[in-house]
């Protein structure tokens, strides 16, 4: 298939007629409502459970070894409900079923939307480049981003004013335009339960994934570090039985252990190793990432596309990536250095305090609010660390890099995305979730050679760790010192917000 790269794997749901990229597929929908989606995204029509026809878009594998395989909807009334329904569906993807709009459960498939005021429908669609698009006349947020801090537009807010993001326990009814609570996290399911089982039962999931993703696809591939994550995909794949290639991309900066010891780890899991080094920048491709991301990421891959870093994913392969663990190590408990709901309630932007964004307080704390105002009413299942980490870091932050890897001709897909994974993870001890207990008993069942090989070795000199730092130190300073007349801004308009209508 040949098309160019701008937009690829992006949809549209707007009013027929609406300046969809040509070539896209059509799909009509309730309340005069049209589906325009490019056509290299997967689109699979599901039976709704209560009669009519589901759609769903990207990639879904139903995980759980106690259901039966595939995916399955029973009758439902509620987005709730719906939502219940897919506890155990993990990938990135999109439902659409009875004229309700539902994310997965970390919202990686990122779903932006306008709001249905003033007698204009609703838009929805993963990319903000194509509602700004059929909405220019919306404002543009002034902060920018960089490579270090926190580096995203925290949820439900986005870089256009006016413009929302889908927040991960959120369904939108497309018939009216009103967002729903949809709670995926089911925080006594597996409580009480042991870490031999807990590891045993989410080693199964990974592996069921990785053995669906093989029959789907030509052709796996893992992007290999030295790090716990990587680790443990490398030895569910072993442990599933079917074949994996092995990559590490050499991004700036890397560290001597991420660089190194990769092909030690593959030759004892007996698997094939690429260190891949990104090649010189090539000014269309980086105006292509640019243009498809619409600045609303600064992170790695957006020097590794320009550079042709994935050339090496050809379409029918897949690259599996393990960024949704961290919801179960208890990583934002130290960022966030003790604070709790009513803290954060109060002061919503020491949230965001260890980030060091310096430039950017006033800004976070008043998006965050809005994040806080709706995640506070709701069940507060775990931790605010536990739902900051999945509402903000992934549903804000690693939605927006999945975004970017769209233009691949290849697949990424992140592999623990599902509730019941996040539920097995976070039923361990608070000691068993700091010290990444489960994932390295998967390693140790599933791989022992693996298990006895160091995870993140200090290989790095000292001298060359401090200059890293203070490199990053100096690149958050220079970005920060440029949001700061924004940020002050922010500042002087508040009481005048307070009192807009």
């Amino acid at each position: 298939m040949t098309m160019s790269p701008l937009h690829r794997r992006q949809f549209l749901i707007s009013p027929p007629g609406s300046a969809a990229p040509a070539g896209w597929r059509r799909v009509p929908l309730q309340n005069s409502l049209e589906l325009a989606c490019c056509p290299w995204l997967e689109l699979e029509r599901l039976p709704d459970g209560n009669g009519g026809e589901a759609l769903l878009l990207g990639i879904a594998v139903n995980i759980d070894p106690d259901s039966p395989p595939g995916l399955r909807l029973g009758p439902w009334s509620t987005p709730e409900q719906l939502a219940r329904q897919t506890y155990a569906w993990s990938g990135r993807w999109c439902l659409i079923a009875g004229g309700v709009v539902l994310t997965d459960p970390s919202g990686l498939l990122g779903l932006f939307l306008t709001s249905s005021a003033c007698g204009q429908s609703v838009l929805v669609s993963p990319s903000l480049a194509l509602l700004h698009g059929l909405r220019p006349d919306l404002p543009l947020h002034p902060r920018r981003l960089g490579w270090y801090g926190a580096n995203w537009f925290p949820p439900p807010g986005s870089r256009i004013k006016g413009v929302d993001k889908l927040l991960p326990d959120q369904a939108l009814d497309l018939r009216s335009g009103d967002i729903h609570r949809a709670e995926r996290w089911q925080p006594t399911r597996f409580r009480g339960m042991g870490e031999a089982a807990l590891a045993a039962m989410l080693l199964s999931s990974l592996s069921c994934f990785m053995r669906v993703m093989a029959a789907r696809y030509d052709r796996l591939v893992l992007g290999l570090t030295a790090g716990l994550d990587s680790r443990t995909l490398l030895a569910a794949a072993l442990a599933s039985g079917v074949e994996v290639d092995c990559v590490t991309h050499a991004v700036p900066q890397i560290s001597r252990a991420d660089r190194d010891l990769p092909p030690t780890i593959a030759a004892k899991a007996g698997v094939s190793h690429r260190l891949i080094r990104p090649g010189r920048l090539d000014p269309e491709r980086q105006r292509q990432f640019q243009q498809h991301c619409f600045g609303n990421v600064a992170d790695a891959d957006n020097g590794l596309w320009p550079r042709g870093g994935y050339a090496n994913l050809k379409s029918g392969e897949v690259l599996l990536r393990g960024g949704g663990f961290e919801i179960g190590r208890d990583r934002m408990e130290d960022r966030l250095r003790g604070l709790d709901w009513e803290q954060a309630l109060t002061e919503p932007e020491r949230l965001f305090t260890s980030y060091d964004s310096f430039g950017s307080t006033r800004l976070l704390g008043r998006q965050a609010a809005r994040w806080l105002g709706w995640a506070a009413r709701g069940s507060r299942a775990y931790s605010l660390g536990d739902h900051f980490y999945r509402d903000q870091r992934m549903a804000g932050w690693l939605s927006a890099v999945e975004q970017g890897v769209d233009l691949l001709d290849g697949r990424c897909v992140q592999v623990l995305n599902s509730a019941y994974q996040h539920d097995l993870m976070l039923a361990a001890t608070p000691e068993a979730r700091r010290s990444g207990a489960l994932q390295h008993r998967i390693i140790a069942l599933a791989a022992p050679g693996l298990a006895a090989m160091p995870v993140n070795p200090a290989l790095d000199s000292r001298h060359r760790r401090r200059v890293q730092r203070w490199a990053l130190k100096l690149r958050r300073w220079r970005g920060e010192l440029a949001n700061l007349p924004f940020d002050r801004l922010s500042a002087s308009l508040a009481p005048l917000m307070l009192l807009a209508p």
